[in-house]
């Protein structure tokens, strides 16, 4: 860190080398300064837009992943693991991430990607799995093809926890069975009734 004649403070970098004469005796220092003032500034945006993207992801219960198609690497953000309720040790395999899933949704998971990289057409699916800490979760997934360079280089996408609005729904569904059988026995009733009242 600096400071310039007008007062502003600056952060830099410098090398500084020490000059010998034919002795080799040191007659002096040479510096070379990089102002990286501009650099640093990026740098905070940087991690302070990651830092929003996190909490945003972590409100909505929603984070990103990209898949490398030639190493197979994968990589999560925050979101994901938590998800996934898994520590941040974890490395992700296509495998790995396959057997979070229940049979049927590992099925429909494999064939969605499957698609996507026989037609190019992005993947929407809804998939329930057992998290690492042996939870029951419903996860959304979005994904499609990326690109470098015009070849399809990679999977990138997104993985959504919507195990409460599932729920939502499965309680919905029970409701409404319930409400269209009293219905119905209350159809029976105004029936007896009736026939009883013109008999």
């Amino acid at each position: 860190m600096n400071r310039r004649e007008s007062g502003e403070i600056y952060h830099e970098s410098a090398v500084v080398s020490p000059v010998r004469d034919e002795n080799g005796e040191i007659t002096n220092y040479i510096s070379i300064k990089e102002d990286l003032t501009d650099q640093r500034a990026a740098q905070e945006a940087l991690i302070s837009s990651r830092d929003l993207l996190n909490e945003m992801g972590s409100i909505a219960r929603i984070g990103g992943w990209k898949t490398d198609l030639k190493t197979r690497e994968i990589q999560w953000t925050d979101e994901v693991y938590s998800i996934y309720e898994v520590d941040r040790s974890f490395s992700p395999s296509l495998d790995a991430v396959l057997g979070f899933f229940l049979p049927e949704s590992r099925r429909l998971v494999a064939a969605a990607t499957a698609r996507t990289m026989e037609t190019g057409e992005p993947f929407d699916v809804e998939a329930e799995l057992i998290t690492g800490k042996g939870n029951r979760r419903w996860i959304r997934l979005w994904g499609r093809l990326g690109y470098t360079d015009g070849r399809v280089t990679h999977r990138v996408g997104v993985s959504q926890d919507i195990t409460e609005k599932k729920l939502s729904q499965e309680l919905l569904s029970v409701n409404e069975k319930k409400i269209l059988a009293l219905l119905g026995e209350k159809e029976t009733l105004l029936k007896e009734v009736h026939h009883r009242i013109k008999n």
